[in-house]
């Protein structure tokens, strides 16, 4: 509560009930959005916009400060639903364009990240019940170069089929500073039998063998591995901020009203490989991906020769005895 006195200090503004939303358990979703509607008006009339019939842009007016406190204890279905209106008013293309002069400042507490997510891989892998089942997502970096990181999801994901056999494997590549986000989505939606392109009669024709080919069932477990390399821009930042935070992805399709979406769901879980460094010598990648190193907490896994020792396989075993006996 003092550093949000001190931030209305900072800019000399008395703070008033309508700039401040303090949330409890039964605070609602139209609350909320009442808070964003006022934040953004407000800062429409700073900057004059007349899109919104607000009087022309005046200099003499008190810069505003709205804020949102303790979302995390808001009940889960509501938090769901707030974070698909943060999306849509402040984070949106058309958001982002309207609001371009209008700074704000999202601040992550780490109870949120706790409510939204598993804590480890064995807590996902266990979960049977579907109304209390939980996300989960654990990032996986190294020092070195081939030091095994995608051996090492490899692991992870035969682990958690040890613990339940319905588990689905995806591997998503971002190989390029732009998201190919047509090849994303497919990568996606990979692990369902039914795709976006076709009609829905030929979604249904042959289905029970597209599940069996795909193994796919309600209950199966979907683990992605994001495979993210060396050439990604902070797009790919703003990207994982949607997946993992608002837990919601829109792309636009070819025509103006026409949007393929992806929903983070409860059987879902998200090992990302970060690279060892970008091909931009300037940013760091725990710098650039900020979304995942500074504004949560979310499990790491640090690859190394010690926690991940090579494993030869027979082939190899005979290999090696051959080029000793030489």
């Amino acid at each position: 509560m003092s550093c949000v006195l001190q931030l209305f200090k900072c800019i000399e503004l008395t703070p008033r009930i309508e700039h401040i939303l303090i949330c409890k358990e039964n605070t609602t979703e139209e609350e909320i959005e009442c808070l964003l509607f006022r934040s953004i008006i407000s800062a429409k009339r700073l900057h004059g916009d007349m899109n919104w019939e607000v009087a022309p842009k005046q200099t003499n007016l008190q810069p505003p400060l709205y804020c949102l406190m303790w979302p995390e204890v808001l009940p889960l279905e509501t938090l769901e639903r707030v974070t698909e209106l943060f999306h849509t008013l402040l984070l949106s293309d058309k958001a982002l364009t309207e609001l371009k002069e209008t700074l704000y400042l999202l601040v992550t507490p780490n109870q949120l990240i706790q409510q939204l997510y598993c804590n480890n891989l064995r807590t996902f892998a266990l979960q049977n019940v579907p109304l209390n089942r939980r996300p989960f997502v654990q990032l996986y970096v190294s020092d070195q170069i081939g030091i095994g990181k995608s051996f090492k999801i490899g692991q992870d994901i035969a682990a958690i089929r040890e613990f339940n056999p319905k588990v689905q494997d995806v591997r998503v590549a971002f190989n390029s500073s732009t998201i190919d986000w047509k090849s994303v989505m497919e990568g996606f939606w990979r692990y369902h039998p039914c795709t976006n392109e076709k009609k829905v009669q030929e979604n249904l024709s042959a289905i029970e063998s597209k599940c069996s080919k795909l193994n796919y069932s309600v209950d199966s477990l979907i683990v992605y591995h994001l495979d993210i390399s060396s050439c990604v821009s902070v797009s790919m930042d703003t990207f994982l901020f949607e997946l993992l935070f608002l837990q919601h992805v829109n792309i636009p399709l070819n025509t103006v009203m026409e949007v393929q979406c992806f929903h983070v769901n409860s059987n879902m879980a998200f090992l990302i490989e970060m690279p060892v460094q970008l091909l931009d010598v300037d940013h760091d990648y725990k710098q650039l991906l900020r979304t995942v190193f500074s504004l949560a907490k979310f499990p790491i896994v640090d690859v190394s020769k010690e926690t991940n020792p090579y494993i030869f396989g027979p082939e190899a075993k005979i290999l090696c005895w051959e080029f000793n006996v030489v």
